[in-house]
């Protein structure tokens, strides 16, 4: 029979929160959830939302081009476009 110290453990731990941020999950469980086109898909959709968030304040040319380009993909009404809806 299990002392009550442990019992106390066993059964606070059945409350306890998992430690997974969602980008570790998504990480984990990407590439068994997807297969390879759309896990091409999603990476160039996460590079583009990356670019646009990141470079949106830029103010170097460079930068201040790929967020024009990521715009212009994300939010552009091209309907042959991958990912338009």
């Amino acid at each position: 029979m299990k002392g009550g110290t442990q019992m106390k453990q066993e059964e606070s731990m059945k409350f306890e929160s998992d430690v997974l941020t969602e980008d570790d999950y998504l990480r984990i469980n990407r590439s068994r959830l997807l297969d390879p086109e759309k896990s091409l898909m999603l990476a160039v959709l996460d590079d583009a939302i990356d670019c646009y968030q990141k470079y949106y304040l830029s103010t170097d040319a460079k930068d201040k081009d790929l967020f024009r380009d990521a715009e212009f993909w994300l939010m552009g009404q091209k309907s042959d476009w991958p990912f338009h809806s």
